[in-house]
């Protein structure tokens, strides 16, 4: 039996049995078991975000600018928050006719990419069953269970899952300078870019610095080309969504500095986060549990350390890959601690990303990998000393265990399907979170629920669409009409067919100066000519893209 094990331990059917075991362990088991994990305020903006994908693409509109959230007051959070999460999302919905069903399903499915994603990675340096070893690893990370368990960071455990391939694209990149390559780095980039703006901010800084270890020098301009045309692909397939935030994120109230203070800001959870005294309670309660994590996840980077110190290879690819993680992955470390504040003081930029920890995504990512390889490549030059690396190893992981177990897992506070569902239907009475409102805003402008407001004035509602508002309003002397929608600088209008002003009132909404006699009132928004541009050179990029795959995929 220990032969037959050993002839197919190496096997990939093997090894990817194993990881898909380990992604229904660790995600489907505890959420059909225990209920769906209650992520407070993040949870509930993730549903709304779904479901104003969702009735949109109900209702034919698929690249939606403005959507009947919040009350139907409207939202602009969709404008400024990547979308990949949501579509897919939205689709699983209308595939599986609930919304219980869609979230596990998808967060089941793309831990189970990420894991592959590892697979694949370390499977270039180790034997496959190490490289599922890497894999079982990742899965079961405190921190990729804690971003669903605890604070349901949807999009950016999605982002985590997207980072290997983008990791795994631009190494091959480095050592091989292929084209296929440079298309997998484009896709794979692009996708991160569309699912989580601070973890796509954090990967692209690890990836140049892990490129300025990795490439080699005596090819660089050739390297270079292919990094380059990669990324001018990236920006342009992205470009329908990036543009807006660049353009209008002046618009939006988490630009405001209350978003980056505070609760939100850098200096309260720089490592080690316990050692301060916090004024926030949630900060105090969870200063120990970050610093328990960051101090898991430097582990990680022993092995590399020991085998960099004692190896005597010189410019092979394994130890420049070992070099570029590790080196990598302490700068991540770097990020999460105080030794960083002055970088944070200086770079504004850094400062949305609001929680230095959020850095434990690539600590965590490129620790597994520099672990197991490391680990790899000593257990090779040390074959007589596998009790020295066999018992920590099984400490650490039953440390690992232990800890998902009663920190994470354990200690959710699931909801039921039933009770799930009733969440979701009852979110569109909800107001969305305030970062998300425009910077014009204000909270009054919700004590007055009536979509049209002129006075004494008889009107007729004709349409109330996602995009599109018509109304018919009678003769009287009531100037001002007052219309249920958040302010926008795209939102047109015409009054009996000629376009007119748009002003807003003191709370942020929509206010219009009609005429005495009785009007026709058309308002539509109308996303600029850029915007449009941007569009369909992204549409371009997508469609060039999926025919490169076709072709690399036929050969």
């Amino acid at each position: 039996m220990q032969n037959s094990f050993h002839n197919y331990k190496n096997s990939n059917w093997f090894c990817l049995s194993g990881i898909l075991l380990i992604s229904i362990i660790t995600i489907v088991l505890p959420i059909l078991l225990m209920g769906f994990p209650n992520g407070g305020p993040d949870m509930m903006q993730h549903c709304k975000f779904a479901l104003a994908y969702y009735d949109s693409i109900s209702n034919g509109i698929f690249f939606p600018g403005w959507v009947s959230d919040n009350i139907d007051y409207g939202s602009v959070g969709i404008r400024f928050y990547p979308p990949l999460p949501y579509y897919f999302l939205a689709v699983s919905k209308m595939i599986f006719g609930n919304w219980f069903d869609a979230f596990w399903i998808n967060l089941f499915l793309w831990m189970l990419v990420g894991a592959v994603g590892v697979y694949l990675f370390a499977k270039e340096w180790v034997s496959p069953f190490t490289a599922m070893v890497a894999s079982i690893i990742y899965a079961t990370m405190p921190y990729h269970l804690l971003q669903i368990f605890q604070y349901f960071l949807y999009a950016e455990f999605i982002a985590l899952c997207i980072l290997p391939f983008c990791f795994l694209s631009v190494t091959r990149i480095c050592l091989y300078r292929r084209w296929i390559d440079t298309l997998l780095f484009t896709i794979s980039y692009s996708l991160l870019i569309l699912t989580h703006i601070p973890l796509s901010l954090i990967g692209s800084i690890s990836l140049f610095f892990y490129v300025l270890v990795l490439i080699d020098y005596k090819n660089f301009i050739p390297t270079l080309k292919y990094l380059i045309s990669s990324l001018c692909l990236s920006l342009g397939a992205t470009s329908f969504y990036w543009l807006k935030v660049v353009t209008e994120i002046k618009w939006v109230a988490h630009n405001n500095t209350n978003f980056s203070e505070d609760l939100f800001g850098y200096t309260e959870w720089l490592f080690p986060i316990s050692l301060s005294h916090h004024e926030n309670d949630l900060i105090t309660n969870n200063a120990g549990f970050f610093d328990v994590l960051i101090l898991l996840n430097l582990l990680l980077l022993l092995p590399a350390i020991i085998y960099l110190i004692k190896s005597r290879e010189k410019a092979i690819s394994v130890k420049r890959v070992i070099l570029a993680l590790s080196v990598t992955g302490f700068l991540a470390f770097f990020m999460t601690s105080r030794l960083s504040s002055l970088v944070w003081q200086f770079v504004p930029l850094l400062q949305k990303v609001q929680f230095p920890w959020r850095w434990i995504s690539v600590f965590s990512l490129l620790g597994i990998l520099s672990f197991v390889i490391s680990l790899g490549q000593l257990k090779t030059n040390y074959r007589n000393a596998k009790r020295f690396f066999i018992y920590p190893i099984l400490i650490w992981s039953v440390s690992i265990i232990i800890f998902d177990i009663t920190q994470i897992i354990g200690a959710t506070d699931p909801i039921p399907r039933s009770d799930f569902e009733k969440n979701m239907k009852y979110l569109p009475s909800v107001q969305s979170q305030s970062q998300w409102w425009t910077v014009w805003t204000k909270a009054e402008a919700f004590e007055n629920k009536e979509k049209l407001s002129i006075g004494n004035r008889a009107f007729t509602i004709k349409d109330w669409s996602l995009e599109t508002r018509e109304f018919i309003v009678d003769e009287g002397t009531e100037p001002e009409l007052r219309i249920a929608t958040f302010y926008y600088p795209y939102w047109k209008t015409e009054i009996n067919n000629h376009p007119a002003e748009i002003y807003q009132d003191g709370n942020g909404l929509i206010l219009l100066t009609i005429p005495n006699e009785k009007v026709k009132i058309k308002l539509y928004f109308d996303e600029p000519l850029v915007n449009r541009i941007a569009l369909w050179l992204s549409l371009l990029i997508w469609t060039l893209l999926s025919l490169a795959i076709l072709y690399f995929g036929k050969r």
